[in-house]
């Protein structure tokens, strides 16, 4: 009994470690992209006026505010780079 009981403890451990170590760190990453993609575009279509947006394609953004607000979102999360 006690040998199920423990082996039950380390699974359930594991698992926990799993999720919050591996599971849950991916799923914050992915959203942040998702987001910091969207308010940098966002952005860049504020900055530029109407003439500078008619060369580039729906979604372009700067690479430096998409890093920036990546960043803000990591740590918004708990997670630091």
């Amino acid at each position: 009994m006690f040998i199920k009981i423990t082996a039950a403890l380390i699974m359930v451990i594991g698992g926990l470690e799993f999720y919050w170590y591996g599971y849950r760190p991916k799923q914050i990453r992915a959203h942040c992209e998702a987001q910091a993609m969207v308010r940098a575009s966002t952005t860049f279509r504020d900055k530029t006026n109407y003439d500078v947006q008619a060369d580039y394609a729906a979604g372009s953004y700067l690479s430096e505010d998409k890093e920036e607000y990546y960043t803000r979102c990591l740590r918004g999360h708990g997670l630091v780079i």
